[in-house]
């Protein structure tokens, strides 16, 4: 059931005949609702646009809800509302929408220029913002067409590594695969009937013996399993990721998934990457494993990639105005796990 991929069950969610009122919407169906199938990934270049030295997000809030001032303060006195749904709207909800009316008037201005709307956000805004919006449409548009060369080129350079790496790996096991076959045949041959060769050996009383092919298949099969896991790590892969770390958390879920699909150099041989693409490679993989952790701990009723973005997001709000590398090291001082091994 349900449409656009959101099962019957979360559709109901949204129901006014829930017996229960919920303050929050599911975000799948909001997603759905917007145009997206369920797990799809998408990039929205307008939304990392931050504000030019001319405001700030206080100010663009103040010209969008003049009585913004007044309705945190009500809200932090004591007679203020202090339920969760009222402290989500004054320190979540507002700054959102303030800051999404200053990202996409950049087009408003554009392509509405005699609307009603547009004219109010002119009269609003402050008396640089149209020139500016110019500039940064332009500045998006080439960002975009980056964007779109850069997920192109490493699609196919990562379809190619990816058909190499399992060409190489199935290679490798069907040659062990021969070995481990021949090797039980001549071992069974030892003491099959007619054979030309003789097994002997001592046996104490009661003590058992054993044939001398599972003696041998006893010792091989765990070796061969670890040659073979021995090779799939020392495949050679170069990943195509630039040194510096992206801007946002959002970024480096976006690169691990969607445009390098970094998964795949977990287990490869990296004695041939610089020092420098080795440290990228270990902050991006640090950054993303954080975010695996958070959305593997949440308690929404979502989709992993759902959640995956949703803690994305969340670090990104705890992050503020520090940069990733900043901000890795934030997570890694309060890491136990980091603790731990500093200590021992």
């Amino acid at each position: 059931g349900g449409k656009a991929g959101v099962d019957a069950d979360t559709l109901a969610s949204m129901s006014k005949h829930n017996s229960v009122y919920t303050p929050q919407t599911n975000t799948v169906v909001m997603k759905a609702m917007a145009g997206f199938k369920t797990g799809e990934a998408y990039y929205i270049p307008r939304s990392e646009i931050e504000f030019p030295d001319f405001t700030s997000l206080h100010d663009i809030i103040m010209r969008v809800f003049p009585c913004y001032d007044q309705w945190k303060q009500e809200h932090e006195s004591i007679y203020g509302n202090q339920s969760e749904a009222a402290k989500f709207f004054i320190g979540n909800l507002i700054p959102f929408l303030a800051t999404v009316v200053f990202q996409d008037g950049i087009y408003w201005v554009q392509r509405y220029k005699d609307h009603e709307a547009t004219r109010l956000l002119l009269h609003i805004m402050p008396p640089q913002y149209e020139q500016w919006a110019a500039i940064t449409r332009a500045e998006i548009s080439n960002r975009v067409e980056r964007v779109d060369e850069l997920v192109a080129a490493n699609a196919g350079l990562a379809t190619q590594n990816a058909f190499a790496h399992v060409a190489q790996c199935l290679g490798n096991l069907e040659r062990k695969m021969d070995k481990v076959d021949n090797d039980f045949k001549s071992l069974h041959s030892i003491d099959a009937p007619g054979s030309r060769q003789q097994a002997t050996a001592t046996v104490s009383p009661g003590q058992e013996l054993l044939r001398p092919n599972a003696l041998r298949l006893d010792n091989m099969l765990p070796e061969t399993r670890r040659n073979a896991l021995t090779q799939l790590r020392n495949t050679p892969l170069m990943p195509s990721f630039t040194i510096s770390l992206p801007s946002s958390m959002m970024q480096i879920l976006v690169e691990h998934d969607d445009i390098f699909d970094l998964e795949q150099y977990r287990h490869t041989k990296h004695t041939t990457w610089s020092k420098a693409l080795k440290l990228a490679w270990s902050k991006r993989i640090y950054l993303y494993d954080r975010i695996v952790l958070k959305a593997d701990r949440s308690l929404q009723n979502t989709t992993h990639q759902e959640r995956k973005r949703k803690a994305a997001s969340d670090f990104d709000s705890m992050r503020g105005a520090m940069t990733l590398d900043m901000f890795m090291k934030h997570l890694k001082s309060h890491d136990p796990d980091i603790k731990k091994r500093k200590r021992s």
